[in-house]
């Protein structure tokens, strides 16, 4: 599985769903998103930063909202801790305005002025990204054969 966690402030969760439903449709691919996937009762920051450290890809979706948000700005840095790639998607024209110096050497996504292009292009590059890990994880199941076939021959 490419584990997507999509990180994004809840005054933005109407956009955050449609984008999950979206991703889910790409073969091989797990979305976290946090109103979805954390069971009532359960710790919050336990599964959001063990999903975090679990994922292949951080989502951030940049916004107003999301800029001030205390759970983003956690999130993006246990991304930044634990080495995963970050790609941003920018909601509006006013945060974009204000990027943090972090997004700003990143090559984002604006999502504001053509959101059809912005959902090929993020569905293209997870769905490009999901192949490569399928393909890795395919030569390391043949590798892990052959050395068990050579043990075994004997």
């Amino acid at each position: 599985m490419y584990n997507v966690f999509i990180s994004y402030s809840t005054k933005d969760l109407h956009i955050a769903k449609q984008i999950k439903s979206i991703l889910e449709n790409i073969p091989s691919v797990k979305v976290f998103l946090a109103e979805y996937s954390i069971k009532s009762g359960e710790c919050l920051s336990d599964n959001i930063f063990e999903a975090i450290k679990n994922c292949d890809l951080y989502l951030l979706l940049w916004s107003k909202n999301s800029e001030n948000s205390s759970w983003v700005s956690s999130e993006i840095g246990a991304a930044k801790v634990n080495e995963k790639p970050i790609l941003p998607v920018i909601l509006d024209k006013e945060s974009e305005n204000n990027l943090p110096s972090f997004i700003k050497d990143i090559k984002y996504i604006q999502a504001y002025n053509d959101s059809n292009r912005a959902t090929d292009e993020l569905y293209h590059i997870v769905s490009e990204n999901s192949r490569d890990k399928e393909f890795s994880n395919l030569i390391l199941l043949g590798v892990g054969a052959v050395v068990l076939y050579s043990l075994f021959k004997k």
